[in-house]
C-alpha cells in the first residue's frame, strides 16, 4: 500500500519543512521513525485485520480502513509539522488503512469463478501500484508547486469513498 510509497513522499515532507526545527541527525532520526511506524503498522495488523474479517466482515473492516485512511491523512495535512506525534501517527494511520482495505477486496474474486486467480492477481497488483501516488505528490510538489496540506487534504477524500 502506500506505506511502501516512502522514497517518494520523502522529498515532500522536506519541502514542506516537517521537523525543521530539528537538528539535521534529529530531523533524520524523526521521518525514519514516521518511515518505520507506517511500514510496520502495515505488516503487523494483519493478524488482527483477520479477526476482524471473521467478525464484523468486509464490510466493517474496509469502512474502518476508510476512515483510517482520513484520518491519517487530515493528521498530516493539518496536524503540526513539527510534532513527531502528528507525523508518525498520520503515516501510521495510513500503513493501517492500506490491508484494511485490500483485504476485504479479496472476497470479490470469488465472483469470478474459474478466474478468480486473474481477478486476484488484477487486485494485488493494483493495491501495489497504490505506492505510486506518493510519485505523484512528489511531481505536483516538485513539478507545479502543489503544497502537502491540499494533497493530504485531496488524498482525504479517497477514504470517503471506500
Amino acid at each position: 500500500g502506500t506505506a511502501y510509497g516512502w522514497t517518494a513522499l520523502r522529498p515532500v515532507l522536506l519541502n514542506y519543512g516537517i521537523f525543521e526545527t530539528s537538528t539535521e541527525l534529529e530531523r533524520s532520526r524523526k521521518l525514519n521513525l514516521m518511515s518505520t511506524m507506517g511500514i510496520a503498522a502495515n505488516a503487523l495488523c494483519k493478524l488482527p485485520l483477520g479477526l476482524m474479517l471473521d467478525k464484523g466482515g468486509p464490510r466493517v473492516t474496509a469502512i474502518l480502513g476508510g476512515l483510517m485512511v482520513v484520518a491519517g491523512s487530515l493528521l498530516i495535512a493539518l496536524g503540526d509539522k513539527l510534532s513527531i506525534v502528528h507525523m508518525a501517527g498520520g503515516y501510521f494511520l495510513l500503513g493501517v488503512a492500506g490491508p484494511f482495505v485490500q483485504m476485504p477486496c479479496f472476497q470479490f474474486c470469488e465472483l469470478y469463478g474459474p478466474a478468480k486467480g486473474s481477478a486476484m492477481s488484477q487486485l494485488v497488483t493494483c493495491f501495489e501500484l497504490s505506492t505510486g501516488v506518493f510519485e505523484v505528490f512528489h511531481l505536483l510538489n516538485a513539478g507545479k508547486g502543489v503544497a502537502l496540506p491540499p494533497m493530504f487534504i485531496a488524498f482525504a477524500v479517497v477514504g470517503l469513498f471506500v
